[in-house]
């Protein structure tokens, strides 16, 4: 929906500069051969110009082609923070996979930013079970990572400054989200040790039924999509990248929802 407002608003921003061209340009001062009625209109002339402006947190196919600064779409503010953290890790913090031959429009791409509608449905009952703040950040945490993939999937090279500032971004909305669920785990599994006797019976006690089942649930996920978030920075690449990170998203989301059964 997005591109073809873009298309539609490209079109209209055409015809609307031949027609005001038409206006001011007196007949005597156009070649005979080159007139209006004489010109043909050339393919490349009905394609999306890039040089139009356009939201800094989506991409263009080729982007991430054109010889740019790879952070021209950073604020200011957080420009030379971008710069920095890609200094210091070596340009692997907003590095991102090649999801090529998918993109944001086939079935398999289209499969793998709906993996991000389990954050959306995580915070939706956290936000109805009384977990407003929770239940906020993993639904933004969600809407944020969809942008993101979805940059990752439209664009075609490494350097896109919207791919980069959407993964910045992700790192920041997922990362307060993680931060709360991860204070969240620790509170509830701490909670749980101190109703347990110091003692033998006790220490085996932790492997018994009597282990809360939201707490075995959000250690177990947990694990499950720290796991898969690993194996998707080892194939880094494709199809590979494209399940591993699915997995992510799911046991993650999942994860989310158990921490917050825990306050309740």
């Amino acid at each position: 929906m997005l591109r073809t407002a873009v298309l539609l608003i490209s079109l209209i921003s055409y015809a609307g500069v031949n027609a005001f061209q038409s206006s001011v340009c007196s007949p005597s001062t156009l070649s005979p051969a080159r007139g209006p009625l004489h010109s043909p209109i050339h393919p490349h002339a009905l394609r999306r110009p890039h040089s139009l402006p356009h939201s800094p947190l989506f991409s263009t196919p080729d982007d991430s082609q054109n010889p740019k600064d790879p952070y021209s779409n950073f604020p200011p503010l957080l420009k030379p923070v971008a710069e920095a953290i890609d200094s210091t890790t070596g340009g692997w913090a907003l590095s991102y996979a090649d999801c090529s031959p998918e993109t944001e429009s086939t079935p398999i791409g289209i499969l793998f930013l709906a993996t991000n509608l389990g954050f959306i449905f995580a915070g939706i009952l956290l936000y109805t079970e009384g977990l407003r703040t929770l239940g906020i950040l993993t639904d933004l945490a969600g809407i944020v990572s969809w942008i993101y993939h979805y940059n990752q999937l439209s664009s075609r090279g490494e350097n896109s400054p919207a791919v980069k500032l959407s993964l910045f971004i992700d790192y920041l909305t997922a990362g307060t989200a993680l931060i709360i669920g991860t204070g969240y785990l620790f509170q509830e599994t701490a909670a749980y040790l101190e109703t347990l006797p110091i003692s033998t019976l006790g220490l085996a006690a932790l492997t018994s039924s009597t282990i809360p089942f939201y707490l075995t649930g959000a250690l177990t996920s947990s694990f499950l999509a720290i796991t898969c978030l690993g194996l998707c920075w080892v194939w880094e690449y494709g199809y590979p990248y494209l399940f591993w990170h699915s997995l992510w998203h799911v046991f993650s989301a999942v994860t989310v929802y158990f921490v917050g059964a825990g306050q309740q």
